[in-house]
């Protein structure tokens, strides 16, 4: 009697359980504690994210951020029922669609953009967990998930407000259709959601041509076992249509290809450079199409796309994953060929393959490689999960080893989202506040970012490109700006407006609105007479001491330490022998081996009666520059003043014509005099002649200032008393942020500082005066006029 064919409903539901799976290690059993503790990472995962997104994350960064308060605009207009097709020709339209349908609910875009990526994330943690667990096993998609939530860029994308973690989880929504979707209609489901992911982000149609190799290759079975390849392409290229072509003829009909500007500055996306950033860019444009570069440069493009096969493979690795997972995931890599695992999880590489030829075009960020994540760190999972792990033993040993490459990861993340947090401009919020309490409707408000336009409800103007105020104020008003904010960031892509974040700077026509800010920001009203030039700007002094006064708010030490040593000799003008020491030491953190800083500090510490610190500090400087007299003499001050007239007298002996400082000479000759040998009583005898030169042949002693421009390698000096007296020496390729140059600093008898104009001398051959020489032009260290002591 022939054997009874199954119903073909139990044959439809055994056939499911095949689509696009090839023979594989198969999964856990469903529940096991191998699955809950998965679902427990995946919960804290997004908890830990969802608390840095609410307790620590108030504002976007500068850095990927900041095109949400554009995304913000586009949701608003979305509510509004405008639709502008122009603005979608770099991404999709599918963020600013959620983001307008969310913030019905949740008014804050901002928090809307947060809630977004914290559920896409939890998305992509899930989906991966259901694809490697499909694929290779409950254990391997344990610790791919756990690799993914330890992922420093991917933490930073789940709590962000940008593109990337929706992006990721929409392509990671394919790529589960695609790999581990059970069902007849799992190819229609893969194209929508290719086409879903695709008007996320454009670069996501690899998954296109990657999805129908997988179909090809690994097609499903019908009712009747066999392969449905035909069928499944067409579904899935029906998904894909369904969703891609209604917004392709939307767009086409507006006039507006989608990703037109992709292709159209093709140039720009892979130009390496930070100088390709269109706003940082005098005149801006300037960008080659696609076409243009195929046609006049095929030979640079192909080269150029072949050398980013390897350069972002081994950025993927170092940057992206990091080094130790790295090497977790070739670990995996290797099990999974000796295991015979590979087959299972062969369509996975493909799509992974896929994905990264798409950003090879381009150039090399962490931000965009996201995508690669889960590809890569599934393959750290396989190294847990091998088949060849069953003995218990071994598996103890392979997942304590695996710990160590995953605390490394968790480490790193932490740390960077500990500097994310660091770099948030939380300043704008209290500018925001301040500019809506005074702004009328309609206000606009000029700034090189969109928060402040954000938080105070005004429309926002570019910060342009221009050089001088009365351009920027005419920027202003041609695009209608009444009130202008400048902060760090404006001032370290806008340096030729340094000046304007120093709050002592008075410049006409604007009018500072005041609000606490804990990063160096301010806010003006722009009133009618800005962009006429103050008075001090045209001083090269008083404007190199507004430009310092900001820079040391702005910069770090390394950046900062010219700025401090103009602050310094200023204060040291002042009599402020406190505050000068500060910026003194603060220029040999930035710089340790400017001789000159430690030679002031020491001065600065010798005259505030800390000896033995002037020592150190004069001894430093003399490590430097062994020869120079006037640090000698402050050593001989310092051994003068400790009670050793013996050592100070062999430190001064041959430094008698180095010094006119009354006060160091009379020392000397007590010194020599107490020595009572012939040289000493000699050197005495100069010494007290010295002291009936008139005071107008004495050098004039120097203060010094700088250039905020970048130079080019020079000798930098002063002309003193016909004499160029070099000071600072820019060796081999160092190309210094601000240059040292110096001006006499007279009595104060003579005509104050802020009326001196400084001069930056480019190197020229020394001329003799018969009147001084290098050497005697030389500050004494403890005179009246140069602040060293008494």
């Amino acid at each position: 009697m022939a054997r009874p064919s199954p119903a073909p409903s139990a044959t439809r539901d055994a056939t499911r359980t095949r689509t696009l799976t090839p023979p594989g290690p198969g999964p856990a059993a469903p529940g096991g504690g191998l699955g809950v503790a998965s679902l427990a990472v995946v919960a804290l995962a997004t908890l830990a994210l969802a608390w840095i997104a609410f307790a620590r994350h108030p504002v976007g960064d500068y850095f990927t951020e900041s095109d949400f308060y554009g995304y913000a605009e586009g949701a608003r207009a979305f509510r509004h029922g405008a639709l502008d097709f122009a603005r979608y020709s770099v991404v999709g339209p599918v963020y600013e669609l959620l983001l307008a349908a969310l913030t019905t609910i949740v008014p804050d875009a901002f928090r809307a953009g947060e809630l977004i990526s914290l559920a896409a994330a939890a998305a992509v943690m899930l989906l991966w967990l259901a694809i490697v667990r499909r694929r290779a096993g409950e254990a391997a998609a344990l610790w791919t998930v756990m690799f993914i939530a330890a992922n420093p860029g991917f933490a930073r994308y789940g709590y962000s407000t940008t593109t990337d973690m929706l992006a990721l989880g929409t392509q990671s929504a394919a790529a589960w259709a695609l790999l581990a979707a059970r069902g007849r209609r799992a190819p229609l489901a893969a194209g929508a959601l290719v086409a879903l992911a695709a008007l996320t982000r454009y670069s996501a149609l690899a998954l296109l041509p990657a999805g129908a190799v997988i179909l090809a290759v690994w097609p499903p079975r019908d009712d009747h076992g066999r392969p449905a390849r035909r069928r499944a392409l067409l579904l899935f290229a029906a998904g894909f249509a369904a969703l891609a072509l209604p917004w392709l003829a939307l767009s086409l009909r507006a006039g507006h290809w989608p990703g037109s500007n992709l292709v159209e500055s093709f140039s720009f996306y892979t130009d390496p450079s930070a100088q390709r950033n269109v706003q940082d860019v005098a005149g801006g444009g300037g960008y080659r199409s696609l076409a243009a570069l195929l046609r006049e440069q095929p030979g640079a493009l192909a080269g150029r796309l072949l050398g980013n096969v390897p350069d972002h493979l081994m950025r993927n690795l170092r940057s992206l994953i990091g080094a130790p997972v790295a090497w977790a995931c070739g670990a995996g890599l290797v099990v999974t060929i000796l295991d015979g695992g590979w087959r299972a999880m062969a369509p996975v590489g493909v799509a992974g393959a896929f994905v990264f030829a798409a950003l090879v075009p381009v150039f090399y960020s962490d931000r965009y490689a996201l995508p690669l994540v889960p590809y890569d760190l599934a393959l750290a999972g396989l190294a847990a999960g091998s088949r060849r792990l069953r003995a218990l033993p071994l598996r103890a040993i392979v997942w304590a080893a695996l710990m160590v490459p995953l605390a490394l990861s968790l480490h790193s993340s932490v740390t960077l989202q500990r500097w994310v947090e660091s770099q948030l401009p939380v300043e704008t919020l209290a500018a925001g506040r301040a500019l809506r309490a005074v702004a009328p409707p309609g206000a606009r408000v000029l700034s090189r970012k969109m928060h402040v336009a954000y938080y105070s409800g005004t429309g926002a103007v570019a910060f342009p490109r221009v050089k001088r105020l009365a351009e920027l104020a005419d920027a202003a008003r041609v695009n209608g700006a009444g009130f202008l904010y400048f902060s760090w960031y404006e001032a370290e892509l806008r340096p030729e407006f340094w000046y304007l974040l120093d709050s002592t700077a008075t410049v006409p026509g604007l009018e500072r609105i005041p609000f606490p800010a804990r990063n160096p920001a301010l806010l003006f009203r722009i009133g009618p007479e800005f962009g006429r030039d103050p008075a001090w700007l045209s001083n090269d002094s008083l404007r190199s001491l507004h430009i310092a006064r900001a820079q040391v708010q702005a910069l770090e030490d390394r950046e900062a330490w010219s700025a401090h040593f103009v602050l310094g000799e200023e204060a040291r003008g002042r009599g402020d022998l406190s505050g000068a020491l500060d910026h003194y030491l603060a220029a040999t953190r930035g710089n340790p081996g400017l001789a000159l800083a430690w030679q002031r500090a020491g001065g600065a510490l010798l005259e505030l009666g800390r000896i033995e610190e002037a020592r150190g500090a004069y001894e430093r400087a003399r490590a430097l520059v062994p020869d120079d007299a006037v640090t000698l003499i402050g050593i001989g001050w310092t051994q003068m003043r400790s009670g050793r007239a013996d050592l100070a007298t062999q430190t001064w002996r041959p430094l008698v014509s180095s010094t006119r400082d009354p006060a160091t000479l009379r020392a000397m000759a007590e010194a020599f005099d107490r020595a009572g040998d012939a040289a000493a009583r000699a050197g005495g005898a100069a010494g007290r002649r010295a002291l009936r030169t008139p005071a107008s042949a004495r050098a004039v002693p120097l203060l010094i200032a700088y250039s905020p421009e970048p130079t080019a390698k020079l000798d930098f000096g002063s002309r003193i008393c016909g004499a160029i007296v070099p000071l600072v020496r820019a060796y081999g390729d160092q190309q210094p942020r601000s240059v040292l140059c110096v001006v006499p600093r007279f009595p104060s008898s003579w005509p104050p500082f802020s009326s001196l104009p400084l001069r930056l001398q480019r190197q020229r051959a020394p001329r003799t005066s018969p009147r001084c020489s290098p050497r005697a032009s030389a500050a004494p260290p403890n005179s009246a006029s140069s602040g060293m002591g008494r």
